[in-house]
């Protein structure tokens, strides 16, 4: 069997929500699955609407070297995941010089930490760029890969036929319809290099992100601490779940001017890197 280049896995966490969402039972909010419970953010906050996928992390433990010939293979993430393996923060700042109101706008998972003895503001996640406005209705042709959007679906399959299935009893078809909405996820040499100054002393080796997180959650207003005797109100996310777990062999970030804009698309069945 060849190794694949990347992994994804939907957690158990994704389908729970999606399945509240649809059916119209009382929603079981496990606070204790959250981000917010891991790093003390609002713990015990529960949305007053279900939380939906708006945010995404990144981390660098996604792979494993497999020899000393530079043969290397992504961990295959389990559905039980809460989190990445080894995320990192996207902003790491010092207390008294903490990131602007217009620049905390795009992060979320604000969380106090102590490093070396002196004391960070870490930003765990961004913001997703949700491109499309509505989902879409995209058919793919199964023989090239060549897709195009439905504007609709037949009526007529209000009424539908069987299609012909094999000998082995498997439906034959040369098409395949599935819905979905479209994402931006940027990532900056700028902000991974930050984070790997202060938690790894600046080891630029540890800038190679090899996991991606794709979470759900809601935004709420909440009074913050600015760490040095005041207060604030900012926008943070509560239950914030993992849904998506991604892992590949690597992308180098040690360069401060890379900029990199990942497009995601998230299916009725899963969700995968454009």
């Amino acid at each position: 069997m060849v190794a694949l280049p990347y992994q994804l896995t939907k957690t158990l966490l994704c389908a729970i929500n999606e399945i509240q969402g649809i059916s119209g039972v009382d929603p079981q909010y496990l606070t204790n699955t959250t981000l917010n419970y891991k790093h003390g953010v609002s713990p015990d906050d529960i949305p007053s609407e279900p939380p939906k996928i708006a945010y995404f992390g990144i981390g660098i433990n996604g792979f494993k070297n497999l020899n000393d010939q530079n043969l290397a293979a992504p961990f295959i993430p389990s559905a039980a995941d809460m989190d990445l393996y080894e995320p990192i923060p996207f902003r790491v700042v010092p207390i008294d010089n903490d990131i602007t109101v217009t620049e905390r706008s795009n992060y979320r998972i604000r969380v106090l930490k102590t490093i070396g003895g002196a004391q960070y503001w870490c930003y765990y996640l961004k913001k997703l760029d949700i491109i499309d406005n509505k989902v879409k209705i995209m058919e793919t042709d199964l023989t090239d890969g060549s897709e195009i959007e439905l504007t609709t679906l037949d009526p007529n399959n209000l009424t539908p036929t069987p299609m012909n299935t094999s000998a082995e009893g498997v439906s034959e078809s040369s098409k395949e319809i599935s819905v979905a909405l479209t994402a931006n996820m940027t990532i900056t040499g700028e902000e991974v290099v930050e984070a790997i100054n202060v938690l790894y002393s600046g080891n630029l080796l540890k800038a190679k992100i090899s996991e991606v997180g794709i979470y759900s959650g809601l935004d709420k207003s909440i009074v913050g601490s600015d760490g040095i005797g005041g207060t604030f109100n900012y926008t943070e996310s509560i239950l914030t779940q993992l849904c998506y777990h991604y892992t590949n062999l690597g992308n180098d970030f040690s360069d401060p001017s890379r900029i990199e804009t990942i497009r995601l698309r998230i299916n009725s069945a899963s969700a995968f890197l454009l």
